[in-house]
């Protein structure tokens, strides 16, 4: 897909940006639906067509699908095309054959954020007794590697593929089965658990020291519907006549941070309060202790949460 690289402002009293393909692929032309618009050819830097090329000729699927108006050389093609970010117009360069260029780029900045937080530090030691061979994968770095890859979109362990392809970006990334085998372990021990419980939280008081702990905080604690489209563990019917799991999680309003999860299959209750008052409980486990005397708490929860326990353990906490 071709890179787009902002490269400045149009120059004054020209109408389009300008946008610059370089040719890879197909190039067979074929007739433009598309209005032509003549090139300003007063700007230096576009070139004229060379002999043989008529401009607006046509447009090869690429330039149409960009809905480009001109061809002017058919090994570094020039169009015009409007292009407007808040509310004014910017030139545009598009090239195919950039070199140093990579995909999920931005994934590589959330890897980096959890290493600066302490992230991978703690998973690191708080996950150590998992690593059986001394050259084995860093558990810290394997957990922090499948989370960047649900944030990319993944779905599964083996679409941790697409961060092991990008090695320039994230070094070296365990395999699928290594990392199925990390989770599986994780999931089975208790003690693991909450393992990764702490290191989040430790985490957490580090990030709130550098951007600021919130003077309120409003914990959502909400379920929702998950379809499973084959028979796994635990999966189950819900009350929706639909098929899957039913997790309840809570979240901090304010500062848009996931708190808490519990996993449970699609048949669990919405308004059973044991579930209730473990997530809250382990949300709050979440919050730095020092804060908690000074943060202003509130416990929020649709009709699911009106039950006698959830009031009770809500009260407490706030």
């Amino acid at each position: 897909m071709p890179a787009v690289k902002n490269v400045g402002e149009p120059c004054a009293g020209e109408p389009h940006a300008r946008i610059e393909v370089a040719a890879g692929g197909n190039q067979t032309s074929r007739a433009s639906t598309r209005r032509a618009v003549q090139a300003p050819l007063a700007d230096p830097t576009v070139r004229p067509a060379p002999p043989g090329v008529t401009e607006g000729a046509g447009t090869s699927g690429t330039a149409e699908i960009l809905g480009i108006d001109e061809v002017l050389d058919p090994e570094l093609w020039r169009f015009t095309l409007k292009v407007m970010r808040d509310g004014r117009f910017v030139t545009v360069e598009v090239t195919a054959d950039g070199a140093g260029l990579v995909s999920h780029a931005g994934t590589a900045l959330l890897g980096q954020v959890a290493d600066r937080l302490g992230v991978t530090s703690a998973l690191s030691a708080r996950l150590a007794g998992i690593k059986q061979r001394r050259r084995g994968h860093d558990p810290g770095r394997v957990i922090r590697d499948l989370a960047v890859m649900l944030a990319d979109g993944g779905e599964c362990v083996s679409d941790l593929g697409t961060v092991r392809e990008q090695d320039a970006l994230f070094g070296e990334v365990a395999s699928d089965s290594t990392a199925f085998r990390m989770v599986e372990k994780i999931a089975r021990e208790p003690g693991l658990l909450d393992a990764l419980r702490s290191a989040h939280a430790s985490a957490r008081e580090r990030f709130w020291e550098l951007s600021g702990a919130p003077q309120r905080l409003t914990v959502d604690v909400d379920a929702t519907l998950i379809t499973a489209h084959s028979e796994k563990e635990r999966a189950a019917g819900n009350y929706k006549h639909g098929y899957g799991f039913h997790p309840l999680g809570a979240y901090a309003d304010e500062t848009r941070e996931a708190l808490a999860m519990l996993l449970r299959p699609g048949n669990a209750g919405s308004n059973t309060a044991a579930d209730h008052v473990t997530v809250i409980d382990r949300s709050l486990a979440q919050i730095p202790e020092e804060r908690l005397e000074t943060i202003e708490i509130l416990i929020r929860a649709d009709s699911a949460g009106a039950t006698h326990g959830t009031a009770i353990t809500a009260s407490s906490a706030t």
